[in-house]
């Protein structure tokens, strides 16, 4: 089959200011005078209980408020008042600052609203906000109790044992100014400090401000309630895996491709790469976080995610006889030889600082995280600082970032053969969400599917050895979306191997114990044992990362939402995967597989019958762009199935505090058979002179699936409309309309995306050559 590049999307005049949608409906109708005074007594308690508990010590102290809302949140309101929106929650709840207790203005709302309607008015001044208002209260100490330690079942203060060593990650709340919170961070240090505490690292980053330290449980209990702190949890713990190799030598292996001094880099942040003989002339620099790590691999797993991440299927290419590298790689040691994280460091800032030094030191823009913290599985709501530290580098940097979802074992006990009966029913369990940091937007996170029934030859005649999954199934250990918003997670699935029932022994083995249930890679042992094998979303993550790396020789100035969009727009969930899953649901498919396993060679190259146009490019915020599709003759009315897909992946500024985690917002609509005059003056910003939008009837919308309400919930957004029949009705062009959406980002302004547009036919038609005709005459 003919491979070609894929060509430009045409993008018609100037980008124009859009219209926004209409915003909540009616407060509730309320006896102003019970509401006023309830409201009045509730922030006059929550005061008082603040000003009780608050330490000499700290010479400048917060007032944080909870609010309970029953409509809009009305963010804008409150910060005309001098207050701080510190956190939302999908419950409508607010959590407020204010830097004194007097709230003056507050107050005199509140008064003017009481007071009832001027003459000649139906409703009091402030109405639509003090009525919206449901209750107001203090932030309790028992609500900066941490996920990690509420799972160990310490969830108030009386569980905490006092003369107990804990080592914590206390976190800020983002209370504005980077002094600010330096200043309210110095404050808690050297608290912590004249009580015998240790304190450890501090990190205060564009948004997030933590300290690790080690206190008593009596200490604990006081920063409890500490109102300038947000949350004290313990830290976070990584699922690593380890297990024997499999057999071959360097006498017999086959030799090694010679890979380009300027072939891509993919950074490794796990536990260090060994000098294996398969890896060291393409790995160029190894670091530590912190230095003290040093840079050796003594437990093992990077070694095995590296060998991975250079050599994709290494299973495929060792039955081939084959050995070539498609990377280069660079290592951050971020574990030691246990598979921990560093006592006294904090994961966001290892990660900041990992990424960050691979990034200035040997210009990587391709990254993988095996990691996850096994103690915070996703439950709704927001994500982590780990998770928000990922999305703000990966914007801050233009790199791509890909993260595996993670690991559980599906049953144990006498439940084990359950693992095999209830086989994929548990994969949607709600004990079966993925793990921090997998919920970050602006990265990819990847869940696993299998490469077969996994069974070793000697055992494949046992009748007491069951087979779980068969080839390209989802693997019964990997963890699923979906995530913060309901957005699609995992965003992609890879082989990563499966488990298979023993019933001689009980248990579930994988490709450790059993290593052909495993994806085959390099020991960090090479001088005992050169491949071994392994089971887990820890080798999925770094076969997405080897395919980033095959867009990015091809597209050496791509930027990280482009490279997102061609891998996301080439993704399709394997076929034995949907029927499998097809019982549980239609929305199974995509809590578990996502947008679906990549294809490398469409996300690389077009062909005859098959075309990819791209564009990169960056919005005002509130402001939209029409670009020009290509439709030729033969799309229009050649016999078969045709199909257009689009993709659009952007990267907006976010903050793990807030409900709307993202502070942009950007969606897309496929519109046909008109022309580019009524898309624009339908789209535009009306005055009010002019009165309403004019309506664009529904016959120019294409159908694209999935819809807007499930595809516009995260910064990869995918959807595909499949036409059976000739649609020479609609004209030779079609348009995309691309639109960003302003948030509580307002200091953000531009955003930059990407889009991809795949056209396809089934029959064999010369379709790029017309498309490229096209192209080449309106450029």
């Amino acid at each position: 089959m003919a491979q070609y590049e894929h060509l430009q999307l045409i993008r018609l005049a100037e980008r124009f200011e859009r219209r926004k949608h209409g915003g909540a409906g009616p407060p509730p109708v309320r006896d102003r005078a019970v509401h006023t005074a309830n409201l009045n007594q509730q922030l006059n308690t929550a005061i008082a209980t603040q000003q009780q508990r608050r330490k000499p010590e700290f010479v400048d102290p917060s007032l944080i408020l909870r609010v309970q809302m029953t409509g809009d949140l009305l963010v804008d309101d409150w910060q005309r008042l001098g207050l701080t929106v510190l956190s939302s929650d999908a419950d409508r709840t607010l959590v407020l600052f204010s830097s004194n207790d007097e709230l003056r203005s507050f107050h005199d709302r509140l008064n003017q609203y009481q007071a009832g309607p001027p003459p000649g008015q139906l409703h009091p001044p402030f109405n639509a906000f003090v009525s919206t208002i449901e209750s107001i209260g203090a932030v309790e100490p028992q609500d900066r109790i941490g996920v990690r330690f509420r799972e160990e079942g310490l969830a108030v203060l009386g569980d905490f044992q006092a003369a107990q060593l804990y080592f914590v990650d206390i976190e800020l709340w983002d209370l504005g100014t980077r002094a600010l919170r330096e200043r309210k961070l110095a404050d808690i240090v050297a608290y912590i400090v004249a009580r015998e505490g240790l304190a450890f690292e501090q990190y205060v980053g564009p948004s997030i401000t933590m300290l690790r330290a080690q206190v008593s449980g009596a200490l604990l209990s006081t920063l409890l309630t500490v109102e300038d702190i947000a949350s004290i949890d313990a830290p976070p713990q990584p699922d690593l895996q380890t297990g024997p190799a499999l057999e071959m030598t360097l006498e017999v292996a086959p030799p090694l491709n010679e890979v380009p001094d300027d072939a891509p880099l993919i950074g490794i942040i796990d536990s260090g790469i060994n000098a294996h003989p398969f890896l060291e002339d393409v790995l160029i620099g190894s670091i530590g976080v912190p230095a003290s790590l040093g840079i050796v691999d003594d437990w093992g797993h990077g070694t095995r995610i590296g060998g991975v991440a250079a050599f994709g299927d290494l299973r495929a290419q060792v039955a081939a006889n084959t050995l070539n590298r498609g990377a280069r790689l660079c290592s951050a040691k971020v574990v030691n030889g246990q598979g921990r994280f560093d006592d006294r460091r904090l994961v966001p800032s290892q990660m900041r600082e990992a990424i960050g030094a691979l990034h200035q030191q040997f210009g990587c823009r391709i990254f993988v995280i095996a990691l996850a913290d096994v103690k915070r599985p996703y439950s709704g709501g927001k994500v982590g600082p780990w998770a928000a530290t990922l999305d703000e580098l990966a914007r801050e940097l233009d790199v791509v970032i890909v993260v595996s979802s993670g690991n559980r074992s599906p049953r144990g006990g006498n439940r084990i053969e359950q693992a095999v009966t209830e086989y994929p029913e548990y994969l949607l369990e709600e004990a079966n969400r993925f793990f921090e940091p997998a919920g970050a937007m602006n990265v990819l996170t990847v869940g696993s599917i299998s490469h077969g029934e996994g069974l070793d030859p000697d055992a494949a005649a046992d009748v007491m050895v069951r087979a779980i999954t068969g080839a390209n199934e989802p693997s019964p250990f990997s963890r699923i979306g979906p995530g913060i918003g309901g957005a699609t997670k995992p965003d992609l699935v890879d082989i990563g191997g499966t488990l298979v029932f023993d019933g001689v022994l009980a248990s579930l083995r994988n490709g450790e114990s059993s290593p052909s249930a495993g994806v085959l890679t390099t020991h960090h042992l090479y001088l005992d044992r050169l491949f071994t094998a392994g089971s887990g979303t820890s080798y999925a993550a770094p076969r997405v990362a080897f395919s980033a790396a095959q867009i990015l020789s091809l597209l050496p100035n791509a930027s990280a939402n482009l490279i997102r969009a061609l891998l996301v727009g080439s993704a399709e969930i394997p076929s034995e995967a949907r029927h499998v899953l097809q019982p549980l649901g239609a929305d199974a498919e995509r809590k578990i597989c996502g947008h679906g396993q990549i294809d490398q060679r469409r996300a690389a190259y077009s062909d005859d019958a098959r075309v990819v146009l791209y564009a990169e490019d960056e919005l005002e915020l509130d402001h939209f762009a029409v670009y020009q599709i290509p439709i030729p003759d033969l799309f229009q009315s050649e016999p078969g199935d045709r199909s257009i897909r689009v993709t659009l992946a952007f990267d907006p500024p976010v903050r793990h505090t807030r409900a709307d985690y993202a502070g942009v917002g950007m969606s897309y609509r496929l519109i046909r058979g008109t022309d580019s005059a009524h898309i624009f003056e339908h789209y535009r910003k009306r005055t009010v002179q002019e009165g309403p939008f004019p309506e664009m009837a529904g016959r120019y919308s294409c159908d694209l699936v999935p819809r807007p309400t499930q595809r516009e919930k995260g910064t990869v957004q995918c959807s595909k409309v499949t036409f059976k029949r000739t649609v020479a009705a609609y004209g030779d062009s079609y348009f995309l309309v691309v639109r960003c959406e302003s948030g509580w980002a307002d200091y953000v302004q531009r955003q930059r995306f990407a889009v991809v547009v795949e056209i396809e036919h089934e029959a064999e038609i010369q379709l790029y050559a017309r498309v490229q005709q096209r192209v080449r005459v309106v450029a």
